[in-house]
């Protein structure tokens, strides 16, 4: 069992508005800084998912003309959303 185990989601299970669509239409946005919702983590971006579009380590994310590579997946169980840490390709 990993230690993500021992904690809530640490991703507010209401979507903000903000949030940006991706191809498959799961909703991204940058993870807070402050807050109850914040990590220490550079890059970290939180994301809303149906089950069958959950993000995959190595994926290439597109937003706009900046493009994304998943680093880490931190999802629990069978949860429709959870943080991701990406690097910036271009």
């Amino acid at each position: 069992m990993s230690d993500l185990h021992k904690f809530k989601n640490p991703v507010d299970p209401i979507m903000p508005n903000t949030a940006i669509k991706d191809s498959l239409g799961r909703s991204w946005i940058k993870a807070p800084t402050e807050g109850p919702f914040q990590w220490q983590i550079d890059d970290l971006f939180h994301v809303w998912f149906h089950r069958k579009e959950r993000p995959q380590e190595d994926e290439i994310i597109i937003f706009g003309d900046v493009q994304y590579k998943v680093e880490n997946v931190y999802n629990q169980g069978n949860e429709k959303r959870c943080p991701v840490q990406m690097i910036r390709i271009i």
